[in-house]
């Protein structure tokens, strides 16, 4: 898909921001905060004091002007979240400054709005411990904009916020009375978007950015289609110039392959572009309506419309081509490639060295992608494939696209799983058996079971006829796979006897032939089928002791392992022994469930996990007392 900011050209159309109750209540509580760390009070703190009250409230400030508008006393309950010595003062001279305003009325505001806009604004390379705000910051942004958009207002218009202004204030607990505040209250939560009226531009920039980067990368995070439908609905409300808006809804659409909502809001992203580019360059508008052609051909190709998309398709090429838009021209011929069957050899070839040539990282990873898929599904050479997918991988990670990334590594495998098969058929010239084994893994990892087991038993059916003329190693395999076959067919059901008399002949022709590494490999597989019997068919008692052997297992093999890796590992192990102690407790085996609690508080402890390890080292007082033994660490040491 065409990337949005083609889509939707630099606006350069000004926008007016309005004065809102809550903006004017950020604006009086920089300047406070600001009069705050000038003052003596503030001084007098220790430099770890003053270090995090202002970390507190940039935190909390970067919140309230990221977010749409709040009530008073939202606010003012988040102002009491902060925890510091000298929050109250800050409190108390906000909560006054507000009612100053709201009592005096426009001359205070005036002069209010005024000493705002005469605070110290320093340079970053000259920012010293009492600057008050730097002018590249965040902060300084926000005020220099109120400020601006303050100005412009008439004085019937002052007014009118001013009135607005008593409203929100009448709402609160203040007035009411002045020392009256609200109860605590946490961060403002994740949805700071919910049930919300005023929104300014940028705060409407940061929503549409957020959702549709999750819509694109990680659609389980983004809000749900009919949330995502009523916030933007209700954005639009107070900014209805934002072609990016539509363009969001019409992402939204997609997902629920709704055609004519999604083409509806397409056509008014496309007008609300060419409306904002309507001043600007000539050359704009064209290219709002190359990459509108290129998007509409994108919104058919979704919906198999082949054949509209293809002249959607050609338009754009058509109006790329007047103008030398390579840009342009390359998303269209990596969408040509999906549409048409003709030359795509050379059409993906083309595309990946002039994007190279312009620098398009992206379409150019994408086409080599395209291209390795193109090679595999032709009969290409294997390893000029995989060469070829290695230099798409470095692209990706030098770039950071990770949805390429993670779509390379479908690819890989799919082709692997592909060539694996004809490679697999094409070893049968040189050595039968060998292809068959490595068929029948092919197909049990496929789980193919009925395949797997034919070709396998084209091997083992040689050997009881007495006509084996291949090497011991081979047989050996074939039985070794058969057992595996049977336990993935039969398992969770049941545990076929049949296996374990299948694993111990093997391990006799093993020792009978010195096959070393044979021998582990069926040793493992017989420590897994007596693992699963005996969970399967065992009693409490013996479930409790395996499952007991299976976690010591996981946490001896944990050693080996990075830090962070070993930590899951020793709390996920000591969480499987709560169902160890469970089957230990209905038999009433009172020292084995003692001897688990002593170590799952010794494994939670490890990692750090206090509330398990004081929750287990309490169970295990209260059953001591019950039930005292001799011996604490039977049960870690033996089994």
């Amino acid at each position: 898909m065409a990337n949005t900011k083609d889509v939707n050209p630099s606006n350069k159309k000004r926008h007016k921001e309005n004065i809102t109750p809550h903006r004017i209540t950020v604006s009086v509580l920089i300047y406070e905060f600001c009069n705050l760390r000038g003052s003596e009070e503030f001084k007098q703190l220790t430099e770890t004091e003053r270090k995090k009250m202002i970390r507190s409230y940039c935190i909390l400030l970067l919140k309230l002007i990221q977010s749409p508008d709040i009530a008073l006393d939202e606010l003012l309950s988040l102002m009491l979240n902060v925890d510091h010595s000298i929050n109250n003062v800050l409190i108390e001279k906000v909560k006054q400054l507000i009612n100053n305003i709201v009592t005096i009325g426009v001359r205070y505001l005036l002069d209010i709005i005024d000493s705002i806009g005469r605070l110290p604004v320093f340079e970053e390379n000259v920012v010293k411990s009492g600057t008050i705000h730097i002018r590249n910051s965040v902060v300084c942004y926000f005020l220099r904009r109120f400020i601006i958009f303050f100005d412009k207002l008439t004085f019937s218009e002052v007014i009118v916020t001013l009135e607005s202004y008593k409203q929100y204030f009448n709402q609160s607990c203040l007035s009411k009375d002045l020392n009256t505040l609200p109860p605590k209250n946490k961060m403002l939560s994740a949805d700071w978007y919910s049930n919300r009226d005023q929104w300014s531009r940028r705060q409407a920039e940061l929503f549409i950015a957020t959702q549709a980067n999750l819509l694109v990368n990680n659609q389980e995070q983004a809000l749900s289609p009919v949330d995502l439908h009523k916030q933007i609905r209700n954005l639009l409300k107070t900014n209805n110039e934002i072609p990016e808006a539509h363009f969001l809804e019409y992402l939204n659409y997609l997902r629920v392959k709704d055609f004519c909502g999604a083409i509806e809001s397409l056509y008014h992203c496309f007008d609300k572009t060419t409306s904002t580019n309507g001043r600007g360059p000539i050359e704009d508008k064209i290219k709002s309506y190359r990459f509108a052609a290129l998007n509409l051909a994108v919104l058919h190709y979704h919906f198999n419309h082949k054949d509209e998309a293809l002249t959607a398709l050609k338009e754009a090429i058509r109006t790329a081509q007047e103008v030398s838009d390579n840009v342009c021209l390359q998303h269209a011929l990596s969408w040509l490639f999906c549409l048409t069957q003709c030359n795509r050899d050379k059409l993906i070839e083309h595309s990946i060295l002039k994007s190279l040539e312009i620098n398009l990282s992206y379409i150019m990873s994408l086409g080599i992608l395209s291209f390795g898929q193109y090679g595999g599904l032709t009969c290409g050479n294997p390893k000029q494939i995989f060469e070829t997918l290695t230099r798409s991988d470095l692209i990706n990670y030098q770039h950071s696209h990770l949805d390429l990334i993670s779509h390379s590594f479908v690819q890989k495998s799919s082709l692997w799983l592909f060539y694996a098969e004809a490679i697999a058929q094409k070893i049968s010239t040189f050595n039968k058996w060998e292809s068959c084994l490595r068929m029948a893994e092919m197909y049990l990892y496929k789980c193919d079971y009925n395949r797997a087991h034919y070709c396998v038993n084209q091997i083992l059916s040689k050997c009881q006829e007495g006509k084996r003329r291949f090497r011991i190693d081979i047989q050996v395999r074939a039985m070794i796979l058969l057992a595996e076959i049977q336990c993935a067919t039969s398992f969770p059901d049941f545990v076929s006897p049949g296996i374990l008399t299948l694993l111990n002949s093997s391990l006799a022709y093993c020792s009978d032939y010195h096959l070393e590494y044979y021998t582990s490999l069926v040793e493992l597989h017989i420590a897994n089928v007596q693992l699963l019997t005996v969970l399967a068919h065992g009693g409490f008692y013996d479930r409790g002791r395996a499952l007991l052997l299976y976690a010591k297992c996981i946490v001896a093999y944990s050693k080996i392992k990075s830090e962070e890796e070993r930590r899951k590992d020793l709390f996920d192990a000591a969480n499987m022994l709560n169902k160890s102690r469970e089957y230990f407790q209905k038999i009433e085996a009172f020292s084995r469930v003692k001897n688990v609690l002593l170590l799952q508080a010794q494994l939670f402890n490890e990692v750090n996990a206090v509330s398990e390890r004081n929750k287990c080292t309490m169970e295990y007082r209260i059953m001591d007392e019950e039930h005292p033994t001799s011996n604490s660490y039977k049960l870690i040491t033996f089994l």
